[in-house]
């Protein structure tokens, strides 16, 4: 019977079938799909959802969607779900489960009951979304976040994130210790980290941070911040800035570490050195002059009289040899 010679009703019918099986069919192309019975009984699983599962057709209907299950989610999050599907609520969630090799995948998961004309669940639809590729990526992202922090709790490096058009910083726990300051009392301003610098530094470390956000150079800087207590400590301070598509500045993450201990021992070393010099120069200044002839080795290395060296340098200290001539003379031929 063509649809033109069948009853308003039937026709109605008819096109509402054609409509839920078009919609089924692009429902199928898209995502994983299948039905279950209010017992959770599989009645339906498209292709995906054997391709996924690793399961057949024939080996899925009529198996308690257990089957597939990796048992990973604890009996609360399953409970909640069975709670809200019971109730004819439509549920939105993640699922862990395993495939028929025992591999695991992961799946976006919405379950909409179909109910019967008094309310009671008579089956359930699943649609899900394979996201298993995006959950390893999660989890590799999540274990380098991990190493990084217990490295940079182990290096006590300070962390930090400045969104530029807001204004607002964003520290970890090891910025405040580094600013000798709590989460509490700070603003998260920019101006709350301008605030804690050194007032001889305030200035240099401000234009190389605004430097690096203009893009003329990267942002590496040193400088002293003054801790409520009036200590004054060192910090080494490293970032990158962020740019869209325009080049324009949006945020900047960076570090900051104390280095004032680094700074302590180069000021030590400095002033041993400054000391060494000065006794250097002062052995340099002690030229040699001869026991017997009183003459002296000059610059040049030649022996001369001590009134033509005089005449020539002031300040002189001397210490005592003897030339060359009386070394021959007093020695080598048996003299005095």
């Amino acid at each position: 019977m063509r649809l033109s010679q069948m009853h308003p009703a039937q026709a109605a019918h008819h096109d509402a079938e054609w409509q839920l099986a078009a919609y089924r069919a692009a429902l199928d192309e898209h995502a994983i799909v299948a039905t279950t019975d209010a017992r959770g009984i599989i009645t339906y699983a498209n292709d995906k959802f054997c391709a996924i599962s690793q399961y057949t057709r024939e080996e899925l209907l009529g198996a308690h969607h257990r089957l597939v299950s990796a048992h990973h989610h604890p009996p609360a999050y399953i409970s909640a779900l069975w709670t809200a599907i019971r109730s004819g609520r439509i549920w939105h969630g993640e699922f862990m489960n395993r495939a028929k090799d025992g591999s695991h995948f992961w799946v976006d998961t919405t379950i909409v009951p179909v109910l019967r004309a008094d309310g009671t669940p008579q089956q359930y639809i699943a649609i899900q979304t394979d996201i298993t590729a995006a959950k390893h990526t999660q989890a590799a992202l999540a274990d380098a976040a991990s190493r990084l922090s217990l490295a940079t709790v182990a290096a006590h490096i300070g962390i930090w994130e400045w969104d530029i058009a807001r204004n607002t910083l964003q520290w970890d726990d090891i910025m405040y210790e580094l600013y000798g300051i709590t989460s509490d009392t700070f603003s998260g301003a920019y101006a709350a980290w301008e605030s804690g610098l050194h007032p001889e530094d305030r200035e240099g470390a401000v234009a190389a941070l605004q430097g690096a956000v203009r893009g003329e150079r990267a942002f590496r800087s040193e400088f002293r911040v003054s801790w409520p207590d009036a200590s004054v400590h060192h910090i080494q301070a490293d970032a990158a800035v962020i740019r869209d598509a325009d080049g324009q500045a949006l945020r900047m993450i960076g570090t900051n570490w104390d280095i004032t201990e680094r700074k302590r021992y180069e000021t030590e070393q400095a002033a041993r050195l400054a000391k060494a010099l000065g006794e250097v120069e002062t052995l340099s200044n002690l030229l040699p002059k001869c026991a017997w002839c009183q003459r002296v080795r000059d610059d040049q290395g030649y022996w001369d009289d001590v009134s033509a060296f005089f005449a020539k340098r002031e300040h002189i200290q001397w210490s005592h040899s003897i030339c060359p001539d009386c070394t021959t003379t007093h020695f080598e031929r048996g003299g005095d």
